[in-house]
């Protein structure tokens, strides 16, 4: 079974081949602007796979605190 992170880098590549193979139809209306979209789609699914691999038992601590208090955000994150 793929961990979190695989799934969020596969989802990034076919994000990134779908929005060039869109750019590269000629006959494609509004395909700068839709490729645009998408391959930043694809960066931030990339960003989100690196975070994950990197910081998952900081996110595991900030999604399940042992108390009922507020969490701050330097605690929850992982220093990137």
């Amino acid at each position: 079974m793929a961990s979190r992170s695989q799934k969020l880098l596969a989802k990034s590549l076919a994000a990134m081949l779908s929005a060039i193979e869109i750019y590269n139809k000629p006959d494609f209306k509004y395909r700068e602007e839709i490729f645009s979209i998408i391959a930043i789609n694809a960066w931030e699914l990339l960003l989100k796979a690196k975070w994950v691999q990197m910081c998952l038992t900081s996110i595991t601590r900030a999604l399940k605190p042992k108390s009922n208090k507020r969490i701050k955000m330097r605690k929850a994150s992982c220093g990137l």
